[in-house]
């Protein structure tokens, strides 16, 4: 008899448990919704870049707490943003980790089952003009450009080609299409310096073959945490 009451007794533990366990989440739905354009200050459109690794909005919840978790969602390839989880609140929001110079925090209230919109507007590190891509062989695109400074210091560029994608960047390019071969060496970013800007800048890469390429330019400066500024895509078939 003793044992029957022993498993008696820990069978009534077992229950009482799982019924703590299983009481009622009485947490706020994260319906409330933020979204924005960053604006490119110097063209005054959308800021060009890519996704992931474009830009991060950072959010904090200021009706939280005074010394709110940072949390961090990525920015989307034509320069907008969108979250569509978040909880009701009011919080302090910040563009970090692009190839801008990072803008004054703005703050907001989100309200439940409603989207909020915050733009921002960004100066780009760099600015790449009189951008071209043109057939120059039977195997070979001539690419050619201008790089103007905004702030900070100008670092290198790369050319970002490949025919499995538009989406064409850091993130999806071929080394066969967009790097060049110096000697027995591939290099992917090539330097510059403040002699380049305003120059016309001549990349010639090779080994193209028939087919439909995409082909972008990204320029990087040394405070943008390796992101480029790059231009729109250009579409060329051999």
């Amino acid at each position: 008899m003793k044992t029957i009451h022993y498993i008696t007794g820990l069978l009534t533990i077992a229950a009482s448990t799982l019924l703590v366990s299983c009481g009622v989440d009485d947490y706020a739905v994260p319906d409330a919704a933020l979204s924005g354009t960053v604006k490119d200050a110097i063209t005054g459109n959308p800021l060009i870049t890519e996704q992931p690794n474009g830009f991060q909005v950072r959010n904090e919840e200021l009706s939280w707490s005074d010394n709110p978790r940072q949390e961090h969602f990525w920015g989307k390839a034509d320069g907008t943003y969108k979250n569509t989880k978040m909880f009701p609140g009011h919080y302090r929001i910040s563009l970090v980790n692009g190839p801008f110079v990072p803008p004054a925090p703005q703050e907001v209230d989100l309200k439940s089952g409603q989207t909020a919109t915050l733009d921002f507007t960004v100066t780009p590190y760099v600015t790449i003009t009189d951008f071209n891509v043109v057939k120059s062989g039977s195997d070979e695109v001539t690419v050619t450009f201008k790089v103007s400074k905004n702030a900070g210091t100008i670092k290198d560029y790369r050319i970002f080609a490949t025919d499995q994608t538009p989406l064409v960047g850091i993130n999806y390019f071929d080394s066969k299409y967009s790097n060049i071969k110096i000697g027995d060496d591939e290099i992917a970013a090539i330097s510059l310096t403040d002699a380049d800007l305003g120059q016309t800048i001549t990349a010639t890469r090779n080994n193209y073959k028939s087919g439909k390429y995409w082909i972008r330019v990204g320029v990087c400066c040394n405070e943008s945490g390796g992101r480029y500024n790059l231009t729109e895509v250009k579409e060329i078939a051999f």
